[in-house]
């Protein structure tokens, strides 16, 4: 979705490959399976109506997929992912917040190192987080909380759905939170002025599709 102004939008469910949302997007999506996908899906795809211009190489190609996208506001690195939930066995014998903490340890170094070959552009991680960062427990850890507020703050990135701007909160008022999260690098968090909702604009989601509200943000021009 863009508005105007550049927005990033977090659309939340296991996507097909070689279905794409219209034909003015380019795409991106993981590669490789890890077991639990059915015959065509993939676990993230970057969709943009700006030129996808770079991709650059990331250490979980499975669940993670990174490009540098050409906006009206200069360049912008998007890091897609999907971190570890609860219950997932991928990384046994590591398991819960353990897992969460150490994917989060690689995609930092992921980022750092993306980071240092584009610092000309902005950059933002978004995904399914599988935690949460509202002022009341939803879905996560208190140890997940932990870390990856954590990670976040020493990588200087600034959650844009955590805490007061979780609109998923907000609709439906405090009985589910954003597991799933928009964060951007400082250079580029004050172009967001607050401008953000969820869809669908009901509480009930559309669990043939879903079971995750999706996301979006707004970003303006300095």
């Amino acid at each position: 979705m863009f508005k105007g102004e550049p927005s990033i939008s977090n659309g939340i469910w296991q996507y097909r490959a070689g279905t794409a949302s219209g034909p003015d997007f380019e795409v991106r999506v993981t590669t490789g399976g890890d077991g639990t996908q059915c015959a065509g899906e993939v676990w993230t795809a970057v969709w943009s109506r700006f030129p996808i211009v770079r991709d650059f190489e990331v250490s979980d190609p499975n669940r993670s997929v990174c490009v540098e996208v050409e906006t009206p506001i200069g360049g912008l690195v998007v890091y897609g992912t999907v971190l570890p939930w609860l219950g997932d066995k991928r990384f046994e014998p590591l398991r819960g917040a353990a897992a969460l903490a150490s994917e989060l340890a690689k995609q930092a170094s992921d980022w750092r190192r993306i980071r240092a070959e584009s610092s000309h552009c902005g950059f933002c991680v978004a995904g399914d987080f599988n935690q949460d960062l509202s002022e009341t427990h939803y879905y996560g850890s208190a140890a997940g909380r932990v870390a990856l507020r954590k990670t976040l703050q020493d990588n200087g990135l600034v959650c844009l759905t955590a805490g007061g701007l979780d609109r998923i909160h907000e609709l439906t008022e405090g009985r589910c939170s954003a597991i799933d999260h928009i964060c951007l690098g400082e250079s580029w968090a004050p172009r967001f002025r607050g401008s953000s909702s969820v869809w669908p604009l009901e509480c009930e989601r559309t669990r043939s599709l879903s079971d995750h509200f999706g996301v979006w943000v707004e970003l303006q021009s300095d």
